[in-house]
């Protein structure tokens, strides 16, 4: 009778730096897609702001004698020169607009986190903390902390002050954080979702009212977008 041989079954293990690099383009395609637009829309506003650039709106005063009036006297050639024109910056205006609006529908994303999971149990948590409610605050703060650095690489954000702009936000939702954390919410600002999501994600300072008329509810939203547009210069 033949001795059976013995067969040796392999397990195919995949190449894991192939696996990783797999797994990396799946997470990574849609920041890749949502960049290459944005890469886009800003290649077009740097072609304008090139062709604004390029245009000469310098203005040249001429030499001047000394000048008198009301017992002021200014001196000779103080004004004379070239002087120019600098229009304003175009490109670093399209990346604050579109990464401050990234940086708020981040906040409003936060903030809901926070309305539906961490102050439902806030009073419940004051005695016995529970692990759920602790893991997705300090979850929340490490996300706020490097989330700037993530809008700064898919905007391609370089001005300095854009990247002010949109980091300053970020700043407000590590505190308004910490807020909840511990239970200090103003009161009214947790009345609704919709009036904590305006509350945390607003980088602007907002006052709750029981009570306000249609007059006092718009001129509230104009200050508000008077101070992002302040902000914004």
């Amino acid at each position: 009778m033949a001795a059976e041989t013995p067969t040796n079954n392999f397990i195919a293990i995949p190449d894991l730096q192939s696996v990783n690099a797999s797994i990396g383009e799946i997470l990574s395609s849609p920041l890749s897609l949502f960049q290459s637009s944005c890469g886009a829309s800003t290649s077009t506003v740097g072609q304008l702001q090139d062709k604004i650039s390029s245009l000469d709106l310098s203005l040249t005063i001429p030499e001047h004698p000394e000048l008198r009036a009301l017992g002021y006297s200014i001196g000779t050639n103080s004004f004379s020169g070239k002087y120019n024109l600098v229009l304003p910056d175009l490109q670093a205006a399209a990346e604050m607009a579109v990464g401050g609006s990234i940086s708020i529908a981040v906040g409003v994303l936060f903030a809901a986190m926070l309305y539906h999971f961490v102050l439902p149990s806030r009073e419940e948590s004051s005695t016995s903390p529970t692990k759920t409610r602790t893991l997705l605050i300090g979850s929340l703060i490490c996300v706020i902390s490097i989330m700037p650095y993530v809008v700064f690489d898919v905007v391609g954000i370089q001005n300095t002050a854009a990247r002010f702009s949109v980091m300053a936000p970020f700043i407000l939702y590590l505190f308004r954080t910490f807020e909840a954390a511990a239970g200090f919410v103003p009161k009214g600002a947790d009345e609704s979702f919709s009036r904590y999501c305006t509350y945390f994600a607003t980088p602007a300072e907002v006052l709750f009212e029981q009570r306000v008329t249609r007059k006092e509810m718009i001129q509230s939203s104009m200050d508000v977008i008077k101070c992002a547009a302040i902000m914004s210069i």
